[in-house]
């Protein structure tokens, strides 16, 4: 996202800082917002079958993360975790 983005969404936004591994989301959960990394990455995780997994998408400082869960459902797609 460009400054101007960042700058015309900070009106309506909230500001949380989570520790590295910290869950912020889990895949199932309702879906309440889009989330913008301002330091560190967020790592997005895929569950498969055998409790195996893939990772679609690091998010990092300036890109969005989790309106999956807000276009065409109701739950998020992915587990996302702070990781720096």
């Amino acid at each position: 996202m460009s400054t101007a983005e960042l700058d015309a969404l900070s009106g309506y936004a909230a500001r949380a800082t989570w520790p590295a591994g910290f869950v912020i989301y889990q895949r199932g959960a309702p879906a309440d917002g889009v989330f913008v990394v301002l330091r560190g990455r967020v790592v997005l995780r895929s569950r498969v079958k055998a409790g195996r997994g893939f990772i679609p998408a690091v998010a990092g400082p300036g890109e969005a993360f989790g309106g999956e869960g807000l276009s065409g459902g109701v739950v998020t797609a992915t587990d996302a975790r702070a990781e720096e």
